[in-house]
C-alpha cells in the first residue's frame, strides 16, 4: 500500500481554477490532459503529483462561493499500461452543511506513464 502524500491547493475564484498539488518538494517535468478541463501534473519521473482544474465550479456543479470553503480533498491516481483513473473527493460546506463533491476520470494511458498509484490528501 502507497502512502499518502500530503497536499496543498489554491483557488482562484475570477480564474475559477482550483490547483492541487503535493507539499513537498518536487521538480515538475509536464502536465497531461485526463479530460477536458482536468490536468495532471508529472514530476521528472512521471509520477503524478498535482491537479489543476479548470471551470471547477462547473466540474463540480457548485458556486464559486462554495469553493473558497474547501474543507478537504482526497485524490488518488491509479495507473495502469491501458487506463489512468483519477478519483477525485472535494469536502466543502455549503450553508453549514458538509458535502463531498466526486469526479471520477479513466482514460487510456496513451502517455506511456509507469504503473503506480499515488494519493494525495490534505492533513
Amino acid at each position: 500500500m502507497n502512502d499518502i502524500v500530503e497536499l496543498k491547493y489554491k483557488y482562484d475564484p475570477f480564474a475559477d481554477a482550483l490547483s492541487i498539488e503535493q507539499k513537498s518538494s518536487f521538480d515538475y517535468e509536464e502536465s497531461i490532459e485526463l479530460e477536458s478541463n482536468i490536468f495532471v501534473d508529472l514530476d521528472t519521473d512521471e509520477k503524478p503529483v498535482g491537479i489543476e482544474i479548470l471551470d471547477a465550479s462547473k466540474v463540480f456543479n457548485v458556486n464559486k462561493l462554495s469553493l473558497k470553503n474547501i474543507k478537504c480533498i482526497y485524490m488518488k491516481i491509479e495507473v495502469s499500461q491501458e487506463i489512468i483513473s483519477l478519483n477525485f473527493h472535494l469536502g466543502i460546506e455549503i450553508h453549514n452543511k458538509s458535502l463531498i463533491k466526486q469526479v471520477d476520470s479513466n482514460v487510456v494511458n496513451d502517455f506511456n506513464i509507469p504503473t503506480m498509484t499515488t494519493e494525495l490528501a490534505t492533513a
